[in-house]
């Protein structure tokens, strides 16, 4: 995670003659509002806050492992969620009641589709075939099913008796009550009685059966509901969200240029969202990491009044927009001290290790440098090690860096 590719040069004489100038685009393809061109021109980003990709991506951001971790909100729920209209920001997660989450529904996934696209076609044959009069009915079967026969249950079934056993399926449409009950009968490999009884409270006659398109059926015969256990569970992680630390509330307000590392150096040097929103521009730039960029940056989103309103929201719903006195690392062992972490560390993650790190005071910065004081060093660490070594830093292999963590008072510079 720590190399960033760039394009140093161009193979002009390796283009084929098919090959054209490539045009970006200049609106958004799903809001259609005009995309914003950064300075060099490398980026092009929709401003556009109600865009619906916009939301989607905010509150996937918002919901994601290193913010809120709200368990159970993955990519198709936050778009299920935007594309009913019942969610337009984060805030509104808080609102949701597990009746609105156990509705919700998934689109079934393109192979499954694929798969019964035959037996919907079979299906659908079947349902028109249920308008004939029942004296031309068998007439009917033998011309129309011959291509069909062979995708249904029933086609196992030797000489005439095929024909008697699917006229009497056919039948059923014409004459059963329970439509459901009529259509699982036809043994159609894939439609048994739950999903039959699904299309049945969707079409409830075989002439809308029949005039379903394959989307329509698959949409209702293959989609996956949430449910009531699903949704109790969302709500409990909705829940469980806002105990979060204010540092990585900051992060999940997604204001632009600022990521982790500057949301957690935010929130250690202005403790509430209101001393946050209230800090000028000189004040942001005099925290560490921190320069013009990212403080205009921040600046401008706490001017924005629906940022604001979102605020608001936030706090009514619970959210922690304060430093708590455990978040806060003052005059802790590692106050003032610069990690590097290189290497895979085997008994905790690089998160879990930043984080024990900046909860003693100490701070992680991604690249080593004079400024650094320790580098924690992992299998396979490289380039930043040996860097490391010539500059005369410290290194620390795991086991050490255990134990500077687990000895609270200790000289760390020892």
């Amino acid at each position: 995670g720590d190399i960033i590719p760039k394009v140093v040069s161009v193979f002009e004489e390796r283009r084929g003659p098919e090959s054209k100038p490539f045009a970006p685009p200049s609106v958004c393809p799903e809001c259609q509002v005009e995309l914003q061109v950064s300075e060099n021109g490398a980026m092009r980003r929709c401003v556009n806050p109600t865009c619906p990709a916009v939301v989607r991506e905010t509150i996937r951001h918002s919901a994601s492992r290193n913010t809120l971790d709200i368990e159970g909100l993955g990519d198709w729920l936050v778009g299920a969620l935007v594309d009913r209209g019942l969610v337009r920001d984060v805030a509104d997660l808080y609102r949701l009641t597990e009746a609105q989450l156990a509705d919700l529904t998934k689109a079934p996934g393109e192979e499954l589709v694929k798969t019964m696209a035959d037996k919907f076609r079979v299906l659908r044959t079947f349902a028109e075939l249920a308008k004939v009069p029942g004296e031309e009915l068998e007439k009917t079967l033998t011309q129309a099913t011959h291509g069909m026969l062979k995708l249904t249950e029933p086609a196992k079934i030797p000489g005439e008796e095929l024909e008697k056993t699917l006229a009497q399926g056919i039948r059923a449409l014409q004459t059963e009550p329970d439509l459901g009950a009529a259509i699982a009968s036809l043994g159609l490999p894939g439609i048994g009685p739950k999903r039959a009884g699904l299309l049945a409270r969707k079409f409830d006659s075989p002439e809308k059966l029949a005039a379903a398109s394959n989307e329509e059926l698959a949409n209702t015969a293959l989609a996956t509901r949430l449910g009531e256990r699903s949704a109790a569970k969302i709500i409990e992680g909705l829940e469980h969200s806002k105990t979060r630390p204010f540092a990585r509330v900051v992060y999940a307000l997604g204001i632009p240029h600022v990521g982790e590392s500057t949301a957690s150096q935010l929130a250690r040097r202005f403790p509430s969202i209101d001393d946050l929103a209230k800090a000028s521009v000189e004040q942001l730039e005099a925290v560490d990491e921190i320069g013009a960029i990212i403080a205009r940056s921040v600046r401008e989103f706490f001017d924005s009044g629906p940022n604001q309103e979102l605020i608001k929201r936030l706090q009514e719903a619970g959210l922690r927009l304060h430093q708590e006195p455990a978040d806060r690392a003052e005059g802790g062992p590692l106050e003032g001290k610069v990690f590097v972490l290189t290497g895979t560390l085997s008994g905790m993650s690089r998160k879990d290790a930043s984080a024990r790190i900046t909860a003693l005071g100490g701070k992680v910065t991604g690249s080593v440098s004079r400024n650094t004081d320790f580098l924690v060093y992992g299998d396979k660490a490289g380039s930043k090690r040996r860097k490391a070594d010539e500059l005369g830093i410290k290194s620390l292999n795991e086991a050490e860096f255990e134990q500077l963590l687990g000895t609270p008072g200790r000289d760390s510079s020892a």
